[in-house]
């Protein structure tokens, strides 16, 4: 089995863009002081760093956006 470490790809998003949007990849509870399960921003860098690693970074760029993603760029 390959084994895809996420920690890096986590560490990197609160470096660079700060502890904000670090706590949206994660369901946050009791006013921002628990972390929950990940957040569907947060199952969707994951995912991205499975298809990546299977595919190839450039393989995305052939992906339609999902309906959310879409969504959100309206």
């Amino acid at each position: 089995f390959d084994i895809i470490d996420g920690f890096q790809a986590l560490r990197d998003v609160d470096r660079k863009d700060g502890l904000e949007a670090y706590q949206k990849l994660w369901n946050m509870h009791d006013n921002n002081r628990v972390y929950g399960h990940m957040s569907v921003d947060g199952n969707r860098l994951m995912a991205n760093l499975v298809y990546d690693h299977l595919f190839g970074p450039k393989a995305a760029s052939n992906v339609p956006p999902t309906p959310l993603a879409a969504q959100k760029s309206k």
